[in-house]
């Protein structure tokens, strides 16, 4: 029989939207506010507190302290994380690169198996926070070495190496008379230096795809 009611659009199943406290989280790799503190199991230091910094599950990128849960055990943030990166990466990715543009990529890239090779380990020379400073500059510039091999690097971030090769190329040119005042920081002295590639996971290295 004809009818004129129109059909009651169905709710969007909370499932299917991604929140913005679960982008952060995917993005940086790290619950400041304990959004995700009510899943089990979840993993706690020896105090008792619950680990925020989610950049441990990825050797590498963080050096573990002396406390924090091996990150081989399972912890069900990860079960849905990886749930909402494989639904949502494309929007993710591209939010992360307009919002920072420092030729990173998210914490969620990383560690469920979508980068081509391991996240850069972190070497410091020594544990003055000088050494430590440098070992962060250059795991920074290894991992942006990863996506120079594998064209991965946006059109815009292209351009903006290819801008900064000219500017060192401008600053060398100048010669010593350059009076200036302005100096090539650490980044701006190797933009097209050839890094060297990654040496590898460390013993247990693995991302969490």
């Amino acid at each position: 029989m004809p009818t004129n009611r129109q059909r009651r659009r169905q709710p969007q199943r909370e499932g299917n939207r991604l929140t913005p406290q679960v982008r952060e989280i995917l993005s940086g790799g790290m619950d400041f506010f304990d959004t995700l503190s009510h899943m089990e199991p979840i993993q706690k230091d020896r105090w008792g507190k619950i680990q925020r910094n989610l950049w441990v599950f990825v050797e590498g990128r963080y050096e573990p302290g002396p406390y924090d849960p091996p990150s081989w055990l399972p912890d069900g943030r990860l079960d849905f994380l990886r749930g909402e990166w494989a639904k949502h990466k494309t929007e993710i990715l591209r939010w992360h690169i307009d919002r920072f543009r420092d030729r990173s990529r998210p914490w969620g890239w990383w560690a469920f198996g979508d980068a081509p090779e391991p996240h850069p380990l972190l070497h410091p020379a020594d544990g003055s926070s000088e050494a430590w400073a440098a070992a962060r500059e250059q795991q920074r510039l290894e991992a942006i070495a990863i996506l120079i091999r594998h064209g991965l690097l946006t059109a815009a971030e292209e351009e903006k190496i290819r801008e900064r090769a000219a500017s060192e190329a401008a600053l060398r040119a100048s010669g010593p008379g350059n009076d200036s005042g302005f100096e090539a920081g650490p980044a701006d002295r190797r933009p097209f230096q050839r890094l060297p590639r990654n040496r590898g996971r460390a013993a247990g290295s693995r991302s969490l795809a």
